[in-house]
């Protein structure tokens, strides 16, 4: 992975003028609260973590070079440092809301974080890198699009054991069963069992801590999400265009046009995948990842 050179990055802020400044208990004190007639502080801004005050320094000062014509300003040494290529993957649990309406947020959100903890491996399992948790979703990053959908699969077959024990440990070992057991639409409604898959290849802008990306923006990010958590259904995986490709060149085959072609380029079995639906929206292809032959979703097999 090729990320952000640190020497070059403090040579050009330093450069601009635009280095960030420790500030003492006291200042803090002073600016954090941006009361009226006293300015905040101008270093870094404090509801975003630090890893992005040397990002902020040089877009501040790529900012500051408008004239008139974004054409005019020199993009160059903050693609260098910041801008790779890569896919972006989000996995978004179902029934968030519900969960909370029913369970409360307590209850929910200790589940989700539990859950984190527990699939969160699977993605350094299979050399992802988890960048941050939104809500529902876990937003990671792999250099190659199968191991995401390698990832992305287990990590949703882990989630579906994990539902099916905590439906069994209620119903299988408790002396007195609640009225919902053997009720699957009813044991859905208590445990997080189902979520939707996006991915999106291409080239992004990464924030990094240490070498290790934490964020990142593009169009392959902003994919992922509308894939994930727009169109995919519980337990469907959607990538764009770019991972499509991506992972066709992984195989040495391709490129697909969908405005031209109806059938993938694809071996059943290849990455366990056993083929991929295109879904033409018009203003761009987006496909469905199909892990067996009758594209079933995994707690149906």
């Amino acid at each position: 992975m090729k990320f952000c050179n640190t020497t070059l990055m403090l040579l050009l802020l330093a450069a601009v003028g635009n280095t960030a400044t420790a500030r003492s208990p006291k200042a803090l004190k002073k600016t954090k609260k941006g009361k009226k007639g006293k300015k905040m502080s101008t270093s870094s801004l404090g509801f975003d973590p630090q890893e992005w005050v040397a990002f902020d320094g040089v877009a501040k000062s790529f900012d500051a070079g408008y004239i008139g014509d974004y054409n005019t300003i020199d993009t160059a040494a903050i693609s260098e440092m910041y801008t790779q290529e890569g896919s972006i993957f989000l996995f978004d649990l179902g029934s968030f809301g519900s969960l909370i309406r029913r369970r409360g947020v307590a209850i929910t959100l200790s589940e989700i974080r539990t859950i984190w903890y527990e699939l969160s491996p699977i993605a350094g399992d299979n050399n992802g890198i988890v960048m941050k948790s939104v809500g529902d979703s876990l937003q990671m990053y792999f250099d190659n699009v199968s191991d995401g959908l390698i990832a992305t699969r287990a990590m949703y077959l882990a989630l579906i054991t994990r539902w099916k024990d905590k439906v069994a440990l209620a119903c299988d070992d408790a002396e007195i069963q609640p009225a919902w057991c053997g009720v699957e639409s009813e044991e859905r409604k208590l445990f997080f069992n189902t979520a939707a898959v996006g991915g999106g290849y291409g080239e992004m802008i990464v924030i990094p801590n240490d070498g290790t990306p934490v964020d990142a923006f593009g169009a392959a990010v902003n994919n992922a999400y509308f894939a994930g958590e727009e169109e995919a259904e519980h337990g469907q995986t959607i990538i764009d265009d770019g991972a499509l490709q991506s992972l066709l060149g992984e195989k040495g085959v391709g490129p697909f046009d969908c405005g031209k072609e109806s059938t993938i380029p694809w071996t059943a079995g290849d990455f366990g995948i056993d083929h991929l639906i295109t879904i033409d929206y018009g203003f761009a292809c987006y496909y469905t990842v199909c892990f067996d032959a009758e594209c079933k979703i995994p707690d149906d097999e």
